[in-house]
Formats: structure tokens, C-alpha cells, sequence
């Protein structure tokens, strides 16, 4: 979380947005870039003006609930008790808090030990049936464009310190390179784009996806990645792990080209 967020008092506004979702009584459970706050039912996320703009959580709560339309096990976005999707309450200091909930998912989050070959099979065509759903999405005209990768701030190689000059020349090419990849539907569109274990509940049969935050245009390739780095993360023994991201990989959706083959781990 920024520390100017960090530093704040939310004592003012809370009970007014938990009204807002007829969440009053709810429990915090702490939150790592947003203050989260749950009921047996619902979860509500509570974040700034500082960090994030209404209309792009908007925005990101519109491609959730197509996902969750089509029958995706997500945590889906639910309306204020006035029917918005997000509601806004004033900082006396500046700004806005801005408050928005979700069903509470079934299950637990995804552990190591929850990781059996049904599991990761399952988290292979979640993934899969992510990038198919993204590819029929038509994003609401009245809402800003989720960002597109090569935009994230983490990116901009000038902010490396001094005396990282080749790195800084390395990382330029790398961007530049993938950059220039071809998109089309096959291959490119919005996805999750931070779908590991902690974004995941597994209930005993279904896996359930969450945290939508970082949702952004991006190769599909991409998407692949960062959920096969936390299997690998997840899976100690090196052989097993292998074992795992194949299994992974072809329950994912099929990949055209030089894509297509599953990769190896090193």
C-alpha cells in the first residue's frame, strides 16, 4: 500500500460505505494495495483517489462480471444498496476513498498442499477459459480503456538507479521486442495479468479467481506466465515441477505458432 494511504485514518468514512453495501459489522482482513473488510457474504475492498480513478475500477468491474456472466467461478462485483458499483466518500485531507464489493469466495486460498494434479488441471483451464471469455469482450464505451502493459510505471527503465546503464539498455530491447509482436484475437487481449495462488480459492472441487486490480491488455503468453512462475513457486522438488507446469500447460487454452510448445523449466 502507499505510504500516504498507509498513513490514513479510514475511521471516518467506513461506516458510512459499509452502509453504502449493507456490510455494517464486517471484519478486516487487512489487504496488501487496498484495506479489505469481509462478512461471511461479501467482501468489500476500500482504496483512494491516491492510488486508483473511479471510472478505472469501473472498468475493471465490468470485464469481472462479463467474465462472471459466462460462468467463470470469480468473485463477482455487487452493486450498492443505490445501485453503483463503486460509491465515494470525501477525504477531509484530499481526494476520495472509494469503496466496491464482490461475493466472498468458497474454500481457501490456494496452498502448496492443495496442489494435486486435479488442482493445477483446473487452474490450467481456468486460465484458458479466461483468455477464450476476453477474446468476445466488448469493453463499455463510457469507461476509460484498461491500460496496456508496456504502459505500467514499473517499466519506465529511466527510474532504474545510476550505473545501470546496460540493464537499461538490455531492458529497452526486451520491451521493444515484445512490443513489436503481432496481436490479434488469437493471442492478445485483457486478462487477469496476476493470476498466482493468493488470487485463487480452491473450495474441495472448484477454483475460484479474485483481485482483478491489475487487469490489463497484454499477450496472452503473459498471462500464462505468471500462473505458471507460481506453480513452480508452489512445487519445491525440481522434477515434480515439471511435471506440474505440463500438466498446467495443456489444459490451458491451445496457443498458435511457436507458442504452442510447452516450455522448460530451468
Amino acid at each position: 500500500m502507499l505510504p500516504a494511504i498507509a498513513r490514513k485514518s479510514i475511521k471516518g468514512v467506513l461506516p458510512l460505505l459499509l452502509t453504502h453495501f449493507e456490510m455494517e459489522g464486517a471484519q478486516a482482513l487487512g489487504g496488501f494495495e487496498s484495506v479489505v473488510l469481509a462478512t461471511p457474504q461479501q467482501v468489500l475492498k476500500l482504496t483512494h483517489t491516491l492510488r486508483r480513478e473511479r471510472a478505472f475500477i469501473e472498468a475493471e468491474l465490468h470485464f469481472t462480471r462479463h467474465l462472471a456472466e459466462h460462468g467463470l467461478p470469480v468473485a463477482r462485483p455487487l452493486p450498492s444498496s443505490a445501485g453503483h458499483w463503486v460509491e465515494a466518500s470525501p477525504d477531509p485531507e484530499g481526494g476520495s476513498w472509494l469503496a466496491y464489493a464482490f461475493t466472498r469466495l468458497p474454500g481457501h486460498p490456494l496452498r502448496a498442499e492443495h496442489l494435486t494434479p486435479t488442482v493445477i488441471r483446473t487452474w490450467g483451464r481456468l486460465t484458458g477459459q479466461m483468455h477464450v471469455l476476453t477474446r468476445r469482450y466488448m469493453p463499455d464505451s463510457g469507461l476509460p480503456r484498461r491500460r496496456s502493459w508496456h504502459t505500467e510505471s514499473v517499466l519506465d527503465l529511466r527510474q532504474l538507479p545510476p550505473g545501470l546503464n546496460e540493464q537499461r539498455k538490455c531492458g529497452h530491447v526486451l520491451i521493444e521486442r515484445l512490443k513489436a509482436w503481432p496481436r490479434t484475437l488469437e493471442n492478445y487481449g485483457l486478462i487477469h495479468s496476476n493470476l498466482h495462488g493468493n488470487n485463487l480459492h480452491w473450495d474441495g472441487q472448484t477454483l475460484h479467481a479474485s483481485d482483478f486490480d491489475d487487469c490489463e491488455y497484454h499477450c496472452f503468453l503473459n498471462g500464462l506466465a505468471v500462473s505458471l512462475h507460481s506453480v513452480a513457486r508452489l512445487v519445491p522438488l525440481r522434477r515434480k515441477r515439471r511435471r506440474c507446469v505440463s500438466v498446467f500447460w495443456r489444459f490451458t487454452c491451445p496457443l498458435t505458432g511457436k507458442f504452442a510448445r510447452c516450455p522448460e523449466l530451468a
